[in-house]
């Protein structure tokens, strides 16, 4: 981690043109405390209840999977296994691949698997015809949707807030929909119609199922691995810094950000950092007086690209492990982290492994989808319709890849 260096109590030097910089200043270390984003803790904006304190937490769970290797590896494959040989869906009303886009029913298990592995939640657009049957379905991320949220008040004058209505928007800013927001009905088939106050029957024919996990508190889904959100932050952290490392030559830099700096100040130390070391890697920003908000302000100093220690290593090591086992991934072969070239010599421990991440997560992840599916279609139009994933065992197809002849003599 980037060291952070502070003056404490120093006043912004003065000296004249071509003298020295002069006087004492004593540093010390500081370190930033990071902190995970609240979920549990999000409150109301108005109607609307925010995905994190600052509505944001999408964005940041996102840049997670992407920043993180070992973390964006593991929800990878969960992915490829909860969708397995792809889902079949039988005995609606039309046929099942009108429900979907470019009846691809894969492509859409994969982006609602993708949305459970990321937020553990997921959304279901369902359109209707006149009739009240759903005609087409379209996932939606669970991190795009934001709850609207009212009263009701039940038969015994007790008041709790329900979810009004849904917004949805890929681009969050604050607690309003960049670019485009869409609000959608949460589901609810047999309130699809309404009676205006012409008495005319009237509907907006779309409506939202959103399916997450169980809230402790709060009103949103938890992510599964949030435990290990400190350890995925380091390890995105880590890969940054080996960055720094190698593009700057494993050579020491520090950053000097003076602040309440006149121009003639900055000219003579510019060209004094020039003629001591700067050529060494130190680099100088300067703060002009009219862009600082206080007249005299401290010396901050980075120091980045530090060569790699016994410690660092241990904590990426310790902060992988951690991930793994907030993934309740069983062996990390699983996800190809290590031993990808052993598979043959691992074949029994790659099928423990994978019965056992199965029953304790992918299982419960592809039962909560054929679920959600099943659920949605049979109470709109599709009363015998059946939803069922075709399950995909790596350990299976490992064999008869591996040794297809001998498969099949052992048939």
């Amino acid at each position: 981690m980037a060291e952070k260096i502070t003056a404490q109590g120093a006043e912004t030097p003065k000296a004249p043109v071509g003298g020295s910089l002069g006087g004492t200043t004593t540093y010390t270390f500081k370190y930033e405390t990071v902190k995970a984003p609240a979920i549990e803790a999000c409150k109301l904006s108005g109607k609307m209840a925010l995905y994190g304190n600052d509505n944001m937490l999408n964005d940041e769970i996102v840049k997670l999977a992407k920043g993180s290797p070992t973390h964006g590896t593991i929800i990878g494959s969960a992915i490829r296994f909860i969708i397995g040989d792809g889902i079949e869906v039988e005995g609606t009303a039309i046929d099942p691949k009108e429900l979907v886009k470019n009846g691809d029913w894969y492509t859409f298990a994969q982006e609602v698997a993708q949305s459970l592995q990321l937020y553990n939640g997921f959304g279901i657009v369902a359109i209707y015809n006149q009739a009240g049957v759903i005609t087409d379905l379209e996932p939606v991320q669970y991190g795009h949707i934001r709850k609207m949220m009212g009263d009701k008040t039940d038969d015994w004058g007790r008041k709790r807030q329900i979810v009004t209505e849904y917004k949805v928007s890929e681009k969050w800013k604050g607690t309003n929909g960049g670019n485009y927001c869409l609000t959608y009905e949460p589901y609810d088939p047999a309130n699809l119609f309404k009676v205006n106050a012409n008495g005319e029957r009237e509907s907006s024919l779309i409506q939202l199922f959103v399916w997450e996990a169980p809230k402790a508190e709060g009103f949103y889904a938890t992510p599964k691995y949030w435990p290990a959100y400190f350890s995925i932050k380091a390890e995105w952290e880590y890969q940054k810094w080996v960055c720094n490392n190698i593009t700057g030559g494993f050579a020491t830099t520090n950053i000097v950000t003076m602040y309440g700096v006149d121009d003639e100040l900055a000219a003579n130390l510019a060209a004094q950092f020039q003629t001591t070391g700067g050529a060494d890697g130190k680099r100088v920003i300067f703060i002009p007086l009219k862009d600082t908000p206080q007249p005299t302000r401290n010396l901050d100093v980075q120091t980045l690209n530090q060569l790699p220690t016994d410690k660092h290593t241990k904590s990426v090591g310790d902060a992988r492990s951690f991930i793994i086992s907030a993934h309740g991934l069983s062996s990390p072969m699983l996800a190809g982290l290590e031993g990808s070239g052993n598979l043959s010599g691992n074949a029994s421990e790659l099928e423990s492994s994978y019965t056992l991440y199965h029953h304790n997560q992918i299982g419960t992840d592809q039962l909560n989808i054929v679920n959600a599916l099943t659920y949605v279609l049979q109470n709109a139009g599709h009363p015998n319709a059946t939803v069922k994933i075709k399950d995909s065992n790596p350990y299976t197809k490992t064999k008869e890849t591996v040794n297809p002849e001998d498969n099949a003599e052992s048939q």
